[in-house]
């Protein structure tokens, strides 16, 4: 599990795609906030929600599970109980208050 500042901001740093698990349509969810942040930072940020599969969020396509996205994910952002072995794990930590923290820059189109 990742706890440092600095394991932290060379995660985010070196993120381009992060995948939404409990993504929500409803602009007044934090989890819509965190999408929309994280887009206007520079990443691809990809919903997944079973509930609204099929529909889009912020111009993205909802995705049923993280299986059937077909592009690497490098963060997993999840808005429910976590279950991601084998990966780094950051805990009670969300990236739209990091990355200004940690003054992570913007991601670059060039990766």
């Amino acid at each position: 599990m990742l706890t440092r500042d600095e394991d932290i901001a060379e995660l985010l740093r070196n993120a381009r795609t992060i995948a939404v698990v409990g993504a929500s349509d409803r602009p007044s969810r934090p989890s819509y906030g965190v999408m929309q942040f994280l887009q206007e930072w520079g990443y691809r940020v990809l919903p997944v929600n079973p509930q609204i599969t099929g529909e889009h969020v912020l111009g993205e396509f909802v995705w049923r599970e993280l299986a059937q996205i077909g592009v690497p994910i490098d963060i997993v952002d999840i808005f429910r109980r976590p279950e991601a072995a084998g990966l780094k794990v950051v805990m009670d930590r969300c990236p739209h208050i990091e990355i200004p923290r940690l003054r992570v820059p913007k991601v670059s189109a060039e990766a």
